[in-house]
């Protein structure tokens, strides 16, 4: 227990800086701040051993115990959670309050439907879990709070998926922006968002097909190639001479298609798309340069994480950051996070090369759509994957509500896996659920709500998706089946 009064205002930010030799007998790691009669919680972990950094954003804090509230907390608690008997010592180095100058808002008044507040949900965790990697410090608002000036003395604001801002958060958005603020938002539907950040000629473009929106590609070398893909996306073009398109689209193959994927302008950044998951490197790297540009001290603060906060040594072999250390010193931190990062990827390649191939093992890979690389044409996708030193594909071919059949065995240099979702009935038409419904066999929330899965606890839903299971161990000549 730390006694410690915060007096701090929305969209602050703990700092934790603390070192662990040996953080595998951890299960977790949980933070608390007392406020009146109850506690804020939120929970962390460690990148591995040695010094950890870990930014904890007061609004990412749970409530437990009808507390009051996180910015008047009088007694921080660091809670640890064994995993068995081993022992593991932490120490920490240094614990500060930071008023940060990026913040990520979470949508609350904006999204006005269950499916844009779940979109919501999940692009701005991916935004939260990119910063937390990058080292930068961020506080976390609500849409509510920008719209009562939270933004104040903050210098980059994001977006994550605000799709609809009220006309309050709207005016403050404009405010921050004119006091010399930027504002990134992805996905931007809302037609406040056009006057924001200074776009027009606003308008959708869906996928033709998987991988078709794929990579975003910066016209701007420092920027890196970020995967991202799409299925629809919101086109615009800058309403102002001092704005440009400062990525464009490419596809899965690496063909360019000219499609802005991010808009500059003076007020900020336009992305076409929602974040998703993947590429974690380019998108650390990407928001890094975002804050980097808009707050000197978010390159110390990166070049700090990269250097000190990752593993020391791979495999009893050091990682040779002498020369990030040497440019963090003579305060080159733009340099220095460049050079440590360049450092570990250089000695992670060394590493792998080093090591002995495995005599055949499997080396496979996820084919989400079911359709292969390229739809249509499953020689071409197996040919390219064996070409690569893939011998194994799991493909995305069953699930509760539909099947891909018939088809033909798909050629044998490749070993076929059947990825099958199972219980889920997303895509299940109106007759496909009506039998299900009045048979009592879908599945209901806490408050009784009707939601399209098999309930998992009746038989009869048991025998569907064994006999499904069955089916096609009688018909094809697959080598398993992958459980999602």
């Amino acid at each position: 227990d730390l006694a410690t009064p915060l007096n701090a205002r929305a969209g602050d930010c703990l700092l934790f800086d603390l070192r662990c030799a040996n953080p595998q007998p951890l299960a977790k790691v949980l933070v608390y701040l007392k406020s009146g009669a109850g506690w804020h919680v939120s929970g962390q972990g460690f990148r591995g051993a040695g010094t950890t950094r870990w930014i904890l954003p007061l609004g990412a804090f749970e409530s437990e115990g009808g507390p009051g509230p996180v910015t008047q907390s009088a007694l921080v608690r660091l809670a640890l959670y064994p995993r068995g008997t081993a022992r593991a010592e932490i120490s920490p180095e240094s614990l500060r309050l930071v008023r940060p100058d990026v913040v990520v808002v979470r949508a609350t008044s904006s999204a006005t439907d269950a499916a844009q507040r779940s979109l919501a949900r999940a692009s701005t965790g991916y935004v939260l879990r990119w910063l937390e990697m990058t080292g930068i410090p961020h506080g976390l608002l609500t849409d509510d709070q920008v719209a009562d000036g939270a933004l104040a003395g903050a210098k980059l604001a994001l977006f994550a998926y605000n799709p609809k801002p009220t006309a309050k958060e709207t005016a403050a958005i404009r405010a921050f922006i004119k006091a010399g603020g930027k504002a990134a938002a992805w996905y931007p539907e809302g037609a406040d968002w056009a006057t924001i950040l200074q776009v027009s000629d606003v308008r959708m473009a869906a996928s033709k097909d998987a991988g078709h929106f794929a990579t975003l590609q910066f016209k701007d070398s420092i920027f890196p190639r970020v995967h991202d893909p799409a299925w629809n996306i919101l086109l615009a073009r800058p309403s102002t001479k001092a704005g440009k398109i400062a990525a464009t689209w490419r596809t899965a193959t690496g063909k360019s298609l000219e499609a802005a994927a991010v808009v500059q302008t003076p007020s900020g950044w336009w992305f076409s798309a929602p974040p998703r998951a993947g590429d974690p490197a380019g998108k650390t790297s990407l928001l890094t340069r975002l804050a980097g540009a808009q707050s000197p001290a978010a390159w110390r603060d990166a070049a700090y994480t990269a250097i000190m906060c990752g593993p020391p040594h791979i495999s009893g072999t050091p990682i040779d950051l002498s020369a990030a250390r040497k440019a963090y010193a003579t305060g080159k931190h733009e340099d220095a996070w460049r050079l440590a990062l360049d450092a570990r990827k250089r000695h992670e390649q060394a590493y792998v090369a080093s090591r002995p191939a495995v005599p055949r093992g499997m080396r496979a890979v996820w084919d989400h759509n079911g359709t292969g690389l390229q739809a249509g044409s499953w020689d071409t996708t197996c040919a390219q994957l064996a070409r690569h030193g893939i011998n194994a594909i799991f493909s995305n071919v069953m699930w509760s509500s539909k099947a891909h059949y018939p088809s033909k065995v798909l050629p044998r240099d490749i070993d076929v896996h059947v990825w099958k979702v199972c219980w889920q009935l997303s895509g299940a038409d109106a007759a496909q659920l009506a039998p299900l419904r009045k048979a009592g066999r879908l599945q209901q929330t806490a408050d009784g709500r009707e939601i399209p899965w098999l309930n998992p606890c009746l038989p009869d839903n048991w025998r569907t998706e064994i006999d499904a299971m069955k089916e096609v161990l009688a018909n094809y000549a697959v080598q398993g089946i992958h459980l999602d």
